[in-house]
């Protein structure tokens, strides 16, 4: 086959062959499956202009052009809840740090030392609202929404770390438990537990759409619990003077911070990794695809997430040669179909005309 050409038309991509546009009589017989198809639609019709390689990418600040998606509004919202946090968890981190220290409390200590990584998870997590709202590049197509992802992946990665120092010194801790101050400890851990339940709060409401966000929410929830573990040892400290409650509170904290970091580097790896999001079943979506009339088979389908909420999905069709004609019609409806069923909004197709070759081989493929 000649080289091929991209066109587009909204956010689909299909691909044709130059020499099935070049001049001059050709027979069906000599050309591939696409060459055929875009002869056919090139006597048909105008042939449509090339994307340009130069796109206007001043005009695409705060969205992704191809896609038609405008992601600034909700990036500074979110941003501006994530500033709140940073100041409300910088405050806890030091008064709790101090008051643990003056307590002899390892899991007053342990939760600031989580509360600590919640500056640096919504410190990174800013930066990256930001990078996502800088313009794209010739470079980078897809602007720097992975920024979010590799965050995600840091920060779950320092949660891991940090929880397995915790579950460490309170080991070291039970062994032989210091004197603990317990009024002092519940009454820091109190005042912990008020300014964590303000930031849960605040980020509630974009936990669902964005990983970093969502990274971040993980961290403030984890301090609810870590307070709540506080306050409940520290009530036992005080009524039956049992010591060794503190460590064991501390090895619970750290015990639910590695869970929810755990999550984090999973998702965010997965999507690094470019692997099938985990509520899509590659054979659904290849069964709706399928569905769509002139659709005789699908094959090297691949769907992946370039960032929180936003997946793209490329692949290859096959239609019937009197279909052939009517492929930018067959893909205009499995574009319709992927983003009602699955939320996709980057459809990139190469439309094949059946053969029996490309029926024998695609038979023995799974997808």
């Amino acid at each position: 086959m000649g080289i091929l050409s991209q066109y587009s038309g909204s956010s689909r991509r299909i691909f044709c062959s130059e020499r099935a546009l070049a001049p001059g009589p050709q027979s069906a017989s000599s050309l591939s499956s696409l060459e055929y198809y875009w002869l056919i639609e090139s006597r048909r019709a105008p042939v449509p202009e090339p994307i340009s390689n130069t796109l206007n990418f001043k005009r695409a600040r705060g969205a992704l052009p191809l896609l038609g998606l405008d992601l600034s509004v909700s990036s500074r919202s979110a941003e501006k809840r994530l500033w709140i946090a940073l100041i409300i968890s910088s405050v806890i981190a030091i008064i709790e740090f101090t008051g643990g220290f003056l307590g002899q409390s390892l899991a007053l200590v342990s939760d600031s030392g989580h509360v600590l990584t919640d500056v640096l998870a919504v410190g990174v997590g800013i930066l990256t609202l930001r990078l996502g709202r800088k313009p794209h590049t010739a470079r980078r197509t897809f602007g720097y929404h992975r920024a979010e992802i590799f965050a995600a992946l840091i920060n779950g990665s320092v949660l891991i770390a940090a929880a397995f120092l915790i579950i460490f010194e309170a080991y070291l801790r039970l062994r032989q438990p210091p004197t603990v101050q317990g009024p002092l400890v519940l009454a820091i851990a109190s005042i912990g537990l008020m300014g964590n339940l303000s930031s849960a709060g605040l980020l509630s409401q974009w936990r669902g759409s964005n990983l970093n966000v969502k990274g971040v929410f993980l961290h403030t929830v984890g301090d609810v619990l870590s307070s709540l573990a506080v306050i409940v040892s520290s009530l036992i400290v005080i009524f039956t003077g049992y010591l060794g409650i503190d460590p064991l509170a501390a090895a619970i904290i750290g015990v639910l911070i590695m869970r929810s970091a755990f999550v984090l580097v999973r998702d965010s790896t997965n999507i690094l990794l470019e692997a099938t999001p985990r509520q899509m079943q590659l054979e659904t979506i290849a069964k709706t695809i399928r569905s769509v009339d002139g659709v005789k088979g699908v094959h090297d389908l691949h769907v992946w997430t370039i960032t929180s909420g936003l997946y793209a999905l490329s692949g290859h069709i096959t239609v019937g040669t009197d279909s052939i004609g009517q492929g930018s019609t067959i893909a205009e409806k499995i574009e319709v179909k992927l983003k009602e069923s699955f939320g996709i909004e980057h459809v990139t197709l190469q439309v094949e005309r059946e053969t029996l070759e490309n029926i024998q081989e695609h038979e023995s493929s799974t997808i």
